[in-house]
C-alpha cells in the first residue's frame, strides 16, 4: 500500500512538470503577439486617413489588416516573430497625400509655433530688446524652414508633439529680456557709476583731475546707455572711473587756506566766550590758553596727514566741545578767594575743637603751636586751585604741631591747681556739718578713706591744670559716702530684714522637711550658719548687699535624701489622679471601643505611669496631673478611641459603598465568568472590611480588585445585539406616524439619514447600558425639522402665475389677469392644474383639486376667479397645503372685470356691502388696502375691451 502512494506522488509531479513549460509558452505568445500589435500602432502615429488619398489608404488598411491576422493566427512566438510588416511600410511609403493638404499642414504647423509662444507668455516685439527679440525671431525662422522642409503629412501633423521640438525655441525663449527690465538695469547701473562721487568735493581736487573724473563718469554713462543686453549692463566694467577718483590729486593752495579757515575758527569761538583775563586765576587762565593752542595744533597735524582733505579740515569744529571744557574749568579770583577763607575758618574750627587751653602749657610751645597753624593757613593760600584748596589736609599738621606742645605742658601750674582743689574738697566736706559720734565706726572710716582718695588718687590722674580746675566729681563720691554712713539702729534693722530674707528664700523652694531623712543636717544646718555671717557684718551696705546664703542653702537642698516610703505613697496617689482624669474625659468602659483603639489607651496609660515613676522630687510627684502637657499621651489616645457602634456604622458604609459599584450594572449585559469575577470581588472586599478594627482603615479601605474587575466586565454579545435591535426598533418607531408624503424629499431625506445614522450609531455602542442609555437627538431634531409638503414648491419652471406669501390671507395667486367684459376668462380649472409639477405630485403619493369660490370641485373647464382654490391632498385626501386665486378687478370671482365688479366695487367704496378677504384684495387695484373711487375708475380702464 505504502509503495503504491509514492508512485501516485511521482506521477502527480511528473503531470506538473510537463505543464509548466506550457503555461509559460502560451504566456510568452500572448506578450509576442502585444508587441508586434504594437509596433504596427507605433508605425501608424501621424497618419491621418484625410490627409490621402482614397486608393492608398485603402492598401495600408488591407496590409494592416493582413498583419494583424497573420498574428492573431500564429501558435507560437516563432510565428509572431515571423509576420512581415514590410507591406505596411511600403503601403505607408505610397500613400499620396491630397492636393493642398501638406501645405495646410505646414501652415497648422507655423501656427502651432506662434501658438507655442503665445503659451510660453511671449507678447509683442515692442516689450522687448533688439537683440533678444533679434535672436528668438531667427529661431522661429529656422524652425520654420524645418517645417517646410518636412515631405509627409504624419512627420507634418506630429511635429510640436515631441518632446524636444521646440527645445531651440524654449532656449530663445529663455534668452528673452525686456526693453523695461533693460531700462532698470541701466537706471540701477548709471546709479552707481555716479553715486562713486557722492562723498566727494570738487574744492579740494585740482581742475585738471577733477574734470578727468567727471568725464570719465559721463562717458561711463554713455556707454551703458548704448548697452542692449541686461547681462553686458551689469557686469558693466567701470574701473576707467575708479582709477580717475583714484588719480585725483589734493589742491594744496585750498588745503592751506582751509587750515587758515579752520585755526580763524576757533579763535573766533573763543572771542564769542567774552572773557576777561584779569576775572580768572594766573593759573587756570594759563591752562585755558594751553587749550587753544593744543586745538591749532590739532589742527596742522590733521592737515599733514596724506591725503588730508581741504574740506575736511575746514569742516573741522571738535574745538568747541574741548573750549567748553576749558572755559568751564576756569576759576574766577573771587572764588578762589572764597575758597582759601573757608579753608583758614576750617582751621580755625579744626583748632578751637581740640579745646586746648593756653595757660596749660609754657609760653615757649605756646608760640610754636601758634606758628604752625600761620604756617597752614598760608600753605592753603599758595594753592593752584580751588579743588587744591578744598581737598588740602591741614589737620596732620595741626595735629604734629599739638603733639608737640604737648612735651611743654606747665608743671608749676598743675602743681598749683591740685592744692587749690584738695583745699576746695577739705571745705565741702566742712560744709556738711558731720559728727563722728552720730555714726558706726565702720561706716565713718569707709567716709574718711573715700575723701583721701578724692584729694590724692583722683588728682593726681589729670595732667593738665586746666583739667584739675574743672574737676568736680569729688562730690558725688563724698555724697554717696555721706549716703553710706549706718546709724547703731540702721545696722540692726538691716541685718533682721536679711535673716527674714534667708527664711524666705528656703520657703520659696517649696520643700517639706518631712519629705527628707537629713533635713536638719543640711538645710537647717545651712539657715543657721547663714544668719550667724549676717551678725558679723559691720555696715548696712554689707548686710544689704550680702547674698551668699543662697548658693550655701542651694548646696544644702541638693544634699537632700528624699524619704522611699513618702516618695512612693505619693506616686500611688498620682496613678490614681489618672483614672480620675479619664473619667473626666467622659472615657466610658472598654467594652465601648474596639480593640485596637482601648489598647493604644493602655499603652498611653502605663507611659504616663512610667512617668511617674521615673520622678524623683516629691513636689513634682505631688504636681503631676496639673502641668499642661502631663496627660498629653493619654490625651492623643482619648482622641484616638473608636467605639464599637461607629467601626459597625463606618463597616456598614464601606460595603455599601462595594455594592453601590454595580448599581448601574445589568447581570444579563455579561458574561457568566466576568460577572461571577464581580461578585466574587465584592465578596472578598466585604470580608476583608468586616475584618477591620479601625475606622480610618474601613474608610480607606482599597477595593479597587472590584473596579478592576467591573472594569474587566466581558458583554455578552447576545445581550448586546438584543439591546441594539430594540433600541433600533425603537429609533424608527419614532417616526411611524408620520406619513412621507405630507412633507417635502429633502426634509424627508434628511429624517431618514438621520435614522440610518442613530442605528449605525448605536451599532458602534459597546455595552447594553449604552444602547439602552442612546438618545437619538439626531432624529428628534430632523423630525422638528420637516418641512411640510407645500403645494406653492411644486409650480413648474415654465408655469404661468406665481405663488406669493400674504401674512393674513395665505398662499395666493395674484398675476392672473382679469378679462375684459367681453372676453373669455384667462384660465380654465384644468389650466391652473397644469401649471403644477403633476409629476411631482403623483410621486409624494398626493393629488390635486380645484374648488370654486364656493368650495365645490371644479370642472376642468371652469374659468379660474377670484376665490377659485387649488389644493394638494395625500393619499388619505386629507389638505395638505392650498393656494387662493386673487384676480384684480375680478371682484365677483369669473375671471373677469364686468358690470358685476363694478356693482361690487361701488358699494364697498360706499361702505354699503364692504369686502373682506381675497375679494378686498381684488377690489385694491390702486394697491392703498381700501376699495375706493380710484380703484372704480381703474376697474372701468381694465372693463373696457382691447381694441
Amino acid at each position: 500500500m505504502k509503495g503504491k502512494k509514492i508512485v501516485s506522488v511521482l506521477l502527480a509531479m511528473l503531470l506538473v512538470l510537463t505543464l509548466l513549460p506550457a503555461v509559460a509558452l502560451a504566456d510568452d505568445l500572448s506578450d509576442a503577439k502585444a508587441a508586434k500589435n504594437t509596433a504596427i500602432d507605433e508605425m501608424l502615429v501621424g497618419y491621418v486617413e484625410a490627409d490621402y488619398v482614397a486608393g492608398g489608404w485603402t492598401t495600408l488598411q488591407t496590409a494592416i489588416t493582413t498583419a494583424r491576422q497573420a498574428i492573431d493566427a500564429a501558435s507560437d512566438v516563432n510565428g509572431v516573430n515571423a509576420v512581415d510588416l514590410t507591406p505596411i511600410t511600403s503601403a505607408l511609403g505610397a500613400l499620396t497625400a491630397g492636393e493642398g493638404v501638406i501645405d495646410g499642414l505646414k501652415a497648422d504647423a507655423k501656427s502651432r509655433v506662434t501658438a507655442y509662444l503665445a503659451e510660453q507668455g511671449v507678447t509683442a516685439q515692442g516689450n522687448y530688446t533688439s537683440t533678444s527679440w533679434a535672436l528668438l525671431s531667427a529661431t522661429v525662422t529656422a524652425m520654420e524652414g524645418t517645417i517646410d522642409g518636412l515631405t509627409t503629412a504624419a512627420a507634418l501633423r506630429l511635429h510640436g508633439s515631441g518632446a524636444n521640438d521646440y527645445d531651440s525655441l524654449d532656449a530663445a525663449i529663455a534668452t528673452l529680456e525686456t526693453a523695461a527690465a533693460l531700462d532698470a538695469a541701466k537706471t540701477t547701473m548709471k546709479a552707481t557709476v555716479n553715486a562713486l562721487d557722492d562723498e566727494l568735493v570738487a574744492g579740494d581736487y585740482t581742475s585738471v583731475t577733477w574734470s578727468a573724473m567727471t568725464g570719465a563718469i559721463s562717458s561711463a554713462v554713455s556707454a551703458i546707455d548704448a548697452l542692449d543686453v541686461i547681462a553686458s549692463v551689469t557686469g558693466y566694467d567701470y574701473s576707467a572711473v575708479t582709477a580717475a577718483i583714484t588719480s585725483l590729486v589734493i589742491d594744496s593752495t585750498a588745503l592751506g587756506a582751509a587750515v587758515t579757515t579752520a585755526k580763524t575758527a576757533v579763535d573766533t569761538y573763543v572771542t564769542g566766550k567774552s572773557l576777561t583775563q584779569s576775572e580768572y586765576t594766573v593759573y587756570s587762565w594759563t591752562a585755558f590758553q594751553n587749550v587753544i593752542t593744543a586745538e591749532k595744533v590739532k589742527i596742522d597735524t590733521a592737515a599733514a596727514v596724506s591725503g588730508a582733505l581741504p574740506s575736511v579740515i575746514t569742516a573741522y569744529d571738535d574745538h568747541e566741545a574741548a573750549i567748553d571744557t576749558a572755559v568751564g574749568n576756569l576759576e574766577t579770583t573771587v572764588d578762589f578767594s572764597a575758597a582759601v577763607t573757608a579753608a583758614e575758618t576750617a582751621i580755625d574750627s579744626y583748632v578751637t575743637g581740640l579745646a586746648l587751653v593756653e595757660t596749660d602749657y609754657e609760653s615757649g610751645a605756646w608760640s610754636t603751636f601758634q606758628t604752625a597753624i600761620g604756617t597752614e593757613k598760608t600753605t592753603v593760600a599758595t594753592k593752584d586751585t580751588i579743588a587744591a584748596v578744598t581737598a588740602y589736609d591741614f589737620q596732620a599738621g595741626i595735629n604734629s604741631a599739638k603733639t608737640t606742645l604737648e612735651s611743654g605742658i606747665s608743671s608749676s601750674a598743675l602743681a598749683t591747681a591740685k592744692s587749690d582743689k584738695a583745699t576746695a574738697i577739705d571745705g565741702y566736706v566742712t560744709s556738711k556739718a558731720l559728727t563722728e559720734g552720730d555714726w558706726t565706726a565702720a561706716s565713718w572710716t569707709d567716709l574718711q578713706t573715700v575723701i583721701t582718695a578724692q584729694k590724692t588718687t583722683a588728682l593726681e590722674s589729670f595732667t593738665l591744670a586746666s583739667q584739675v580746675v574743672a574737676y568736680t566729681g569729688y562730690e558725688a563720691a563724698i555724697n554717696a559716702a555721706i549716703e553710706a554712713l549706718d546709724t547703731a539702729a540702721e545696722l540692726t534693722a538691716a541685718i533682721a530684714a536679711k535673716k527674714e530674707a534667708i527664711d524666705q528664700y528656703v520657703t520659696a523652694k517649696g520643700l517639706t522637711a518631712a519629705d527628707y531623712t537629713n533635713w536638719d543636717a543640711t538645710v537647717a544646718t545651712a539657715v543657721t550658719n547663714a544668719k550667724a555671717a549676717v551678725d558679723a557684718l559691720t555696715t548696712t551696705a554689707a548686710v544689704e548687699a550680702y547674698d551668699a546664703y543662697e548658693t550655701t542653702i542651694d548646696t544644702a537642698i541638693g544634699q537632700l535624701t528624699v524619704d522611699a516610703t513618702v516618695l512612693g505613697t505619693l506616686k500611688t496617689a498620682a496613678k490614681a489622679r489618672i483614672d480620675a482624669y479619664l473619667t473626666e474625659e467622659g472615657v466610658a468602659a472598654e467594652t465601648v471601643y474596639t480593640v485596637t483603639s482601648w489598647g493604644l489607651l493602655n499603652t498611653a496609660v502605663t507611659t504616663v505611669e512610667n512617668a511617674i515613676d521615673a520622678l524623683t522630687d516629691p513636689n513634682a510627684v505631688r504636681a503631676h496631673g496639673t502641668g499642661a502637657n502631663d496627660y498629653a499621651t493619654i490625651d492623643a489616645a482619648i482622641l484616638t478611641l473608636e467605639t464599637k457602634a461607629d467601626l459597625l456604622a463606618a463597616q456598614t458604609t464601606q460595603k455599601e459603598a462595594v455594592n453601590a459599584l454595580i448599581d448601574g450594572l445589568v447581570q444579563g449585559d455579561y458574561t457568566t465568568a466576568s460577572w461571577t469575577a464581580v461578585t466574587d470581588a465584592i465578596d472578598a472586599a466585604e470580608s476583608a472590611i468586616n475584618a477591620l478594627d479601625v475606622i480610618a482603615s474601613v474608610t480607606g479601605y482599597d477595593y479597587s480588585a472590584v473596579t478592576t474587575a467591573i472594569t474587566d466586565l466581558a458583554v455578552d454579545p447576545t445581550a448586546l445585539a438584543n439591546a441594539q435591535t430594540t433600541k433600533k426598533a425603537a429609533i424608527a418607531a419614532m417616526a411611524d406616524t408620520l406619513t412621507e408624503s405630507e412633507y417635502t424629499t429633502a426634509s424627508w431625506a434628511a429624517l431618514q439619514d438621520a435614522i440610518s445614522n442613530a442605528k449605525d450609531a448605536v451599532d458602534l455602542l459597546a455595552t447594553p447600558a449604552a444602547v439602552r442609555a442612546y438618545v437619538a437627538d439626531g432624529v428628534t431634531t430632523a423630525i422638528n425639522n420637516l418641512v411640510a409638503l407645500e403645494l406653492g414648491e411644486l409650480v413648474n419652471s415654465d408655469a404661468d402665475v406665481t405663488v406669493t406669501e400674504d401674512a393674513t390671507l395665505g398662499e395666493l395667486i395674484t398675476n392672473i389677469d382679469a378679462a375684459p367684459s367681453n372676453g373669455s376668462a384667462a384660465m380654465t380649472a384644468a389650466d391652473l392644474i397644469g401649471q403644477f409639477d403633476s409629476s411631482a405630485i403623483t410621486a409624494a403619493g398626493c393629488t390635486i383639486a380645484v374648488l370654486d369660490k364656493d368650495g365645490d370641485t371644479a370642472a376642468d373647464s371652469m374659468p379660474v376667479g377670484t376665490g377659485t382654490v387649488i389644493q394638494l391632498l395625500n393619499s388619505d385626501g386629507e389638505v395638505i397645503s392650498s393656494i387662493t386665486v386673487v384676480i384684480m378687478g375680478d371682484i365677483q370671482g369669473n375671471g373677469k372685470a364686468d358690470v358685476g365688479d363694478y356693482v361690487l366695487l361701488a358699494q364697498a367704496a360706499s361702505q354699503v356691502e364692504p369686502l373682506t378677504g381675497v375679494y378686498l384684495k381684488a377690489a385694491d387695484i390702486n394697491g392703498n388696502d381700501r376699495a375706493d373711487v380710484g380703484d372704480y375708475v381703474r376697474l372701468a380702464q381694465m372693463a373696457t375691451p382691447a381694441e
